[in-house]
Parts: C-alpha cells; structure tokens; sequence
C-alpha cells in the first residue's frame, strides 16, 4: 500500500532481553504447576501441601499459595536475580548423595582396609614369640666386655672393676683422663711443657661459663691447635636465636652444670678400657646408662684424646667422629 508519502512500514515492539527471559519463565512455570496439580491429585495430597511441595523442590522459583507465578519486578536488580538454568548439571554425582548401597558395597572407594592381608607380610619377617630372646648374663667373656655389675640388694647397676685401669695402646679407646695423655702448654718464661690433659679439661670446665662463647674458650684451653680450624657458628646461633633468653639461662646455670660434673666423673665410672670394635671380629660391650651418659659427655665437651680429625693417615681415620666439632 502507497500513498504519497511513500511506502507504509511495519513496525514491531521491541523488548529487552531481561522481559524475554521472564517471559518464558513465567509460560515454564505455569506448564510445572499444571502438572504437579495434576500429580498431587492423583497421590491424593491435598492442595494446601502443593505450595509447600513446590517450594522445598524448587527454592529459587518465587511461588504463592494457590499456584500462581509472582510477578516479575520491573527493576533491573530483580530481573537479574530471576535465573533461568536450563543448563543440564555437569557433575551430578557431585550434587546428589550417594546410594546407600554405593556407599556400604565392598568395591566402594571409600571403603578402607585396615588389616593388612596375610599375604602382604614377608615370611622372613620374625614373629613373636620366636623374636624374643633374652638377654646373656652379665657374665665377662672373651667376646664380651662387660663394665659395670648390678647390686644384689638394689639392681643398681655399679661399675667394674672399682678401680681405675689405663690402657694406652691401638687396641683400645685412649681415654681423656688416662695419664699418659699429655698436652702441651706454654710456660711462664717460654717454650712449652707436657701436661696432664685431663688436669688442664678439669680446670677449664670448672671455670665460669655464663654463655656459649664462654663454653667455646674452655674447650680450646685443652684443643688450642685448632682455633682457628673449628667454628662454633651453629652452636652461638642456637643460643642466640633458637632459644628464648630465659631458656639459654637455665642451661647455663642449671643443665651445664650437671653435664660437666657427669663428664668429670669418667674415672670413676668407666674403670676398665674400651676395646676398639675392628673388622673381622665379633664382640660386643656393655655399660649401664650412667656410663654412656658420661662418655656422651666428654663427647661434647671434645674430651677424647687424636680424635679431632679424619685425614687419611690420622689414627682414627677408619672410626666415626666422637668429638662433638670433629
């Protein structure tokens, strides 16, 4: 149709997106009311539970009491709170629970094990009882060096023999209070003079320590020939940094106290010498806690005697390192 204008147009309404959508929410809803009406009929619910059915299934859907889609609020902030998910669930078995019988059947990756099988122990694996053993007398033997007894009345253990044995040879450990171990010393009017070295570890340990870098100058009264080789960095750091002032306190004046007093006791409680454990022959040791504890201490006072390197011509070159800086 013309006229003299020109050609008629047709024009159409426009809507937004947002209306679109809510639209076709609404012809959606209406369709799911319809049919769950019809479902609750048949089941024989009543119509005042139908509202409350559809709420409980569908939280996000803004339902009334008899049925009827809320209308749709002209603001921007509602529209886009009105979701339409159309969109199939990408991981469903994440959203429902499990089965009951998934949950509880054996195949069940949930399920643990907590026994091993029979199987999966080795054979050569030892069982009680046939793993237990008791222990030798405490009985001297060529094979067997035993240093301390235990007391008839008490069962303290005590230490064997009650008197002091040196030795100072290859076959034995060269013991810090042994009197053939010499240190040399400077002297008044110069040079140097031979010494007795446990005389020179019992003077230094007994002088004041208040502090590791006080700990550090007594041992080096007695290992002078390596001031220069051994750092105590990791032992300063430990008491600097590691330990609250208060606890590097009751070290210096409560537990190092007690450590150089158990170190200093060595001649009276290891009494006999230590054999050195070589290859190629069987023999074992025993010694009461008290001993070990000692010998332990003069480890980490650096007590022990041509311990304090591991060149490949040094006597102990083939043993492990005692000295606690060695």
């Amino acid at each position: 149709m013309t006229d003299d204008q020109g050609p008629s147009r047709k024009r159409l309404r426009q809507i937004d997106l947002f209306e679109c959508l809510s639209v076709k929410k609404e012809k959606i809803g209406s369709h799911k009311i319809r049919d769950m009406n019809s479902a609750l009929s048949v089941e024989g619910l009543s119509q005042a539970e139908a509202p409350a059915a559809n709420t409980q299934s569908r939280p996000n859907e803004n339902v009334v009491e008899r049925g009827s889609v809320s209308p749709v609020a002209g603001s921007s902030e509602m529209r886009v709170g009105a979701e339409f998910n159309s969109s199939q669930d990408l991981f469903p078995e994440l959203d429902s629970p499990p089965l009951q019988d998934e949950a509880g059947s054996p195949d069940s990756e949930e399920t643990v094990i907590d026994e091993p099988e029979e199987e999966a122990i080795p054979q050569t694996f030892n069982r009680m009882p046939a793993c237990g053993f008791s222990l030798p007398c405490l009985e001297a033997t060529p094979d067997h060096t035993v240093f301390c007894k235990l007391a008839e009345t008490s069962g303290i253990p005590f230490s064997s023999p009650e008197v002091y044995i040196d030795k100072w040879d290859g076959d034995h450990v060269r013991m810090p209070c042994s009197s053939k171990n010499l240190y040399p010393c400077d002297q008044a009017g110069g040079g140097l003079q031979l010494k007795s070295r446990w005389d020179l570890i019992e003077k230094s340990l007994l002088s004041p320590i208040h502090s590791s870098y006080d700990l550090v100058n007594a041992i080096l009264q007695y290992n002078s020939r390596y001031v220069a080789q051994w750092s105590f960095r990791g032992l300063h750091r430990f008491f600097e940094e590691e330990l609250d002032p208060s606890e590097a306190q009751g070290f210096f004046e409560h537990l190092l106290p007690k450590m150089i007093r158990l170190a200093l006791q060595l001649p009276e409680l290891v009494t006999q010498p230590i054999p050195l454990l070589k290859c190629g022959r069987n023999h074992s040791l025993t010694f009461s806690q008290l001993q070990v504890a000692c010998l332990l201490s003069n480890a980490f006072f650096c007590t022990f005697p041509r311990r304090n390197t591991q060149k490949s011509n040094s006597e102990y070159a083939h043993y492990p390192d005692i000295n606690f800086v060695a």
